[in-house]
């Protein structure tokens, strides 16, 4: 798992949640 730093990449992390 890897950190976003805004918003915007939440996106891509979306799925990792």
């Amino acid at each position: 798992m890897k950190k976003k730093k805004k918003k915007e990449d939440d996106e891509e992390d979306n799925t990792v949640l």
